[in-house]
């Protein structure tokens, strides 16, 4: 089981022994340096994206976004600038699936998601990638970005 999840932890990019020299081990960042870049990143792109604010999400977002269903047979669209807004407002609608009892929608787990230095309801942080409820994030030449979207369709 524990070979299992290594082995699917390192084909989703984080640092693996199996194989690799103890300089390798050295040079990938530990999972704590990722999530504090991560959380670096999250505060001001979580207050924009809770102001609605588009203009300043979209200097943080990777265009044309990438925009999926939540089913995997399901294509993918790509959303330019104009559309963000739009697109941002339908996925914080959506349902995160992370509610107990209730339904928790995305905005709400963002909002409630405030600390992402340590383990938080629905976020996943691996290496170079994280998700949050419908939002995938990816840090590309150092920088985390927003690259996709999971949008249920109605």
């Amino acid at each position: 089981m524990i070979r299992a999840l290594a082995a699917a932890a390192c084909l989703l990019g984080a640092a693996c022994s199996v194989g690799s020299s103890s300089a390798d081990a050295r040079q990938a960042p530990p999972v704590a340096a990722v999530a504090e870049s991560f959380a670096a990143f999250w505060q001001p792109f979580r207050t924009a994206l809770l102001a609605g604010d588009a203009g300043q999400v979209a200097t943080r977002t990777r265009l044309p976004l990438e925009e999926r269903g939540i089913l995997p047979d399901e294509p993918a669209r790509r959303v330019a600038r104009a559309e963000l807004d739009s697109a941002l407002k339908r996925v914080l609608a959506q349902d995160s699936g992370m509610g107990r009892r209730t339904i928790l929608t995305n905005r709400d787990l963002v909002a409630q998601t405030a600390d992402v230095s340590r383990a938080a309801p629905g976020l996943q942080v691996i290496g170079d990638s994280a998700r949050l409820g419908g939002l995938e994030f990816a840090r590309e030449r150092r920088r985390w970005r927003l690259i996709r979207i999971y949008i249920a369709e109605d």
